[in-house]
């Protein structure tokens, strides 16, 4: 129970992240590059419509919270549980860095 709870907080975070975090980004990567293209893994997190990352990370939470009353087995529970914690983690971890990247690039060329 304790895995699908950290699911779940884990999830709200990436909607928050994705629906408003990345529009700030995005504003911000307009007037920090000075049209310079954004890297690849940046341009295809913001090329996602918030409203597609609000829609997909919800149905895997209310999927998360059915499959808790529909699969008996504990063990199956947990492992996909477990998994789908490891994915958000990682799917998180990779959009930290895409929204960073720019400023770490542009940092690179203003001092070089």
């Amino acid at each position: 129970m304790a895995v699908l709870v950290l699911d779940l907080a884990g999830l709200l975070l990436l909607v928050f992240c994705t629906t408003f975090g990345a529009a700030r980004f995005s504003r911000m990567f307009d007037d920090l590059l000075e049209g310079r293209p954004l890297p690849p893994l940046t341009n295809a997190f913001l090329a996602v419509p918030g409203a597609v990352y609000v829609l997909l990370f919800n149905g895997l939470m209310v999927a998360l919270v059915v499959k808790e009353f529909y699969v008996a087995n504990r063990t199956r529970t947990l492992v996909v549980n477990v998994a789908v914690f490891l994915a958000v983690a990682l799917f998180f971890m990779a959009f930290v860095v895409a929204m960073f990247m720019p400023m770490v690039v542009t940092s690179g060329t203003i001092d070089g």
